[in-house]
């Protein structure tokens, strides 16, 4: 298994992604006018799209290898559903950012085996919650935010923080199932990248102040 991840990092490392991209640019220009900034955008939403297909292949060769599919799709969607509004920190290395995404989603296939107990995993979660209240969003330098996105993008997060908070409660008391740790594990995973954006934030505001003083 670790092989073939370490291949996965090893492809994604050797990608000329920005050739990919100029070739297809060309192609679409070859008989076509485009602008400049048209052009900036389309590169950029191929990048994105070529970053997406990427990762939804890891994904899957993930549940693939692993068996573990449920667990995998319940991470993905509680994880994503809430880090799309929370923010927090970002990898600036395209590279970094597949790698430590990869080991996330492969965490998640053992978190199941972990069996918390109730009253370690609620101490995780409300901890977790806390700061989610307390910080979210955390925008970045690649993503900033003005606000009223900010207030939007709060409530938002809030609310399918609520519900994945009633999901966790469904799974322990209705269903009695351990998949409820998953989602704890992808609420917690959000709280940390929320404390690691501020203090990013914070540092670079301390830079910015340093530099022009």
């Amino acid at each position: 298994m670790w092989l073939v991840q370490a291949f996965i990092f090893w492809l994604v490392r050797e990608i000329k992604l920005k050739q990919l991209q100029d070739y297809i640019i060309d192609q679409m220009i070859r008989n076509n006018s485009y602008a400049d900034d048209e052009i900036a955008i389309y590169r950029y939403g191929l990048k994105t799209l070529i970053e997406l297909l990427i990762n939804v292949f890891s994904t899957l060769l993930v549940m693939y290898i692993t068996g573990k599919t449920i667990e995998v799709l319940i991470f993905m969607v509680c994880f994503v559903a809430l880090r799309s509004y929370t923010g927090g920190f970002h990898f600036n290395s395209g590279v970094m950012c597949y790698i430590v995404s990869t080991l996330i989603v492969y965490g998640s296939t053992f978190v199941n085996n972990l069996h918390l107990g109730s009253v370690v995993g609620w101490i995780i979660l409300i901890a977790s919650v806390l700061i989610i209240v307390a910080l979210s969003p955390v925008d970045s330098m690649n993503k900033p935010l003005c606000r009223d996105e900010k207030v939007f993008f709060r409530k938002i997060a809030l609310i399918v923080t609520a519900a994945e908070c009633f999901f966790i409660l469904v799974l322990q008391y209705i269903f009695r199932s351990s998949y409820k740790d998953v989602v704890i594990y992808a609420v917690l995973l959000v709280a940390i990248f929320l404390i690691l954006g501020a203090v990013e934030n914070k540092r670079l505001e301390l830079k910015r102040r340093n530099t022009c003083t």
